[in-house]
């Protein structure tokens, strides 16, 4: 028995104008269709307000003077701030063993990275002296 193949799917989205009185406002349609067609697998119709709401305005990232850095986000309805790192565990986890044996980090990364955080360094200390 052969079997089917399973065509590639994409993701789309589009913004849809408003007819007849089925809603009102615009709707975006999110769903998948068939890879380079226009054949629809699924969708869905959602109202760009509510899509809107769900959209970050603004994304800050933020070092304490004690090395946390944290990130908050702002939507239209509420701000969002996730748990603090430490800057000291941010290098740490970029400097895991694997990801230098996988070579995902060579070692002009490295140096730009030292390089970074020596000015870091000569600016806290100027601000001390």
């Amino acid at each position: 028995m052969q079997s089917a193949e399973i065509p590639a799917l994409e993701p789309f989205s589009e913004v849809l104008s408003p007819t007849g009185a089925r809603w009102s406002g615009e709707v975006v349609r999110l769903g998948y269709r068939i890879a380079g067609t226009d054949t629809v697998l699924t969708s869905i119709e959602v109202p760009l307000a509510v899509v809107r709401e769900s959209i970050p305005r603004e994304l800050a990232i933020n070092l304490d003077p004690r090395g946390l850095v944290t990130a908050s986000v702002e939507c239209c309805t509420k701000e969002t701030e996730f748990r603090a790192v430490s800057l000291v565990d941010l290098v740490r986890q970029l400097l895991h063993a694997d990801r230098i044996r996988m070579e995902e980090i060579g070692m002009s990364d490295l140096e730009a990275l030292l390089h970074i955080l020596k000015i870091s360094m000569q600016l806290v200390e100027a601000k001390m002296a």
